[in-house]
């Protein structure tokens, strides 16, 4: 069963800003190629410059949740790359996150906001997780025999109810 994962307002907002940021950011360094008059110095530092911003974009957008699925064995946190599984004998808890533990987070090593949230995070009363979410509300806190902390925010709360089958 498939569980959608959609971006909060905060992550929309993010990535647009930024997306447009980028794009502001390129246009210059297209300039400033046009204006270089063949200076090599000059037109490789803007290409590698807008080289590095799409390659940021771009790999936040590979890498981000995009919906999280059940099936027989495994739950499946769908990306664009690298697709996430946890196969599901390996879970031994699963339990709500209230959506005010969710605003005390701290990011330890992870994106936040765009295209979503995922990486290492400090939650107040949880510890240390990692994060595959989309939004900052919905959180399902899953554990795994082998000590591993997960928290995914799918759309839908009901998939608790899978995952504790």
């Amino acid at each position: 069963m498939k569980y959608e994962a959609s971006l909060d307002r905060f992550a929309r907002s993010v990535t647009l800003g930024l997306f447009i940021l980028f794009i502001i950011l390129a246009n210059l360094s297209v300039g400033a190629i046009v204006r270089s008059e063949n200076e090599p110095a000059i037109i490789i530092y803007n290409v590698v410059a807008i080289s590095i911003f799409f390659s940021f974009m771009a790999a936040c957008f590979l890498f981000a949740a995009k919906s999280y699925r059940i099936d027989e064995k495994n739950l499946t946190i769908v990306r664009w790359f690298n697709s996430k599984k946890i196969v599901l004998s390996d879970i031994s808890r699963v339990s709500e996150i209230p959506d005010r533990e969710m605003d005390g987070v701290m990011r330890n090593f992870g994106m936040g906001g765009i295209f979503g949230y995922r990486g290492k995070y400090l939650l107040s009363k949880i510890g240390a997780v990692t994060l595959y979410g989309t939004q900052r509300k919905n959180g399902i806190l899953i554990e795994t025999i082998q000590g591993e902390k997960i928290v995914i925010t799918p759309d839908d709360k009901r998939i608790i109810e899978k995952l504790k089958r």
